[in-house]
């Protein structure tokens, strides 16, 4: 009866151990296989790769912080003024003599100008100008071989940004025959329009050369006293010129 109760107390703690001794087992070589394969059941934050951070980028400027850049200062015209012209023209010359008869005298010409001022007020400028006439050769013979317009001048640049400008100016005029050395007097007139593309070469935001072209007309009345019957030319004509303004 001993015997017996022995070996039930025996087989009751050999069951109770057994589940927890094969629990442990089971941890154990779940373990070991862990380790044997080298593969984690997790991931850390330090084996985590490190993600590169993003790049930060500036707010964009609002209206007030925008940078502009300043617009170029236009040439205003104003100061002295210098001007130099070349160019031809074309004369319609008119000798009136004494019995009513007429010798008219046409052909081309060669034109000049030559002009020194300053401004009264910005885009207009006042000064003298030396406006001379060389009749071509054909054109000699009973007219005057030169013809000069000394003359004081007003020049309205109708803005004083741009280069479109008006020329007038009432002048005192002389003349010569060349081939008798006689000289004519006499007065005249000089009305011109043009346009200039200011600043070529020089300063563009202040004064400085401008290169233009120039139309004009002129008119001269012409006399040498108890010598020669007058003459009266229209010569229009059309120069290049240089202007400093």
């Amino acid at each position: 009866m001993t015997q017996r109760k022995i070996v039930f107390t025996l087989a009751g703690l050999f069951v109770a151990i057994l589940p927890a001794t094969a629990g442990a087992v089971g941890a154990a070589a779940g373990a070991g296989a862990s380790t044997s394969t080298g593969t984690p059941t997790s991931t850390t934050p330090a084996a985590a790769a490190v993600a590169p951070a993003a790049p930060v980028e500036a707010p964009p400027l609002t209206t007030e912080q925008s940078v502009t850049a300043p617009a170029a200062a236009k040439h205003v015209r104003g100061g002295g003024l210098f001007r130099l012209a070349l160019g031809s023209g074309f004369m319609f010359g008119e000798t009136k003599h004494d019995d009513g008869t007429k010798w008219h005298k046409r052909g081309l010409t060669f034109t000049s100008e030559l002009a020194v001022g300053g401004t009264l007020t910005s885009g207009l400028a006042v000064g003298a100008a030396v406006y001379g006439n060389v009749p071509a050769a054909e054109t000699e013979a009973g007219a005057p071989t030169f013809i000069m317009l000394t003359c004081p001048f007003a020049d309205i640049y109708v803005d004083p940004t741009k280069g479109f400008h008006l020329v007038g100016a009432p002048c005192f005029v002389m003349g010569r025959y060349e081939n008798e050395g006689v000289w004519l007097q006499g007065w005249g007139a000089n009305l011109g329009i043009g346009y200039e593309w200011s600043a070529l070469w020089g300063s563009s935001l202040g004064k400085g050369w401008g290169l233009g072209v120039l139309a004009r007309v002129q008119y001269v009345s012409l006399l040498a006293k108890d010598i020669y019957d007058p003459f009266n030319a229209i010569m229009p004509g059309l120069l290049i010129s240089a202007t400093w303004y």
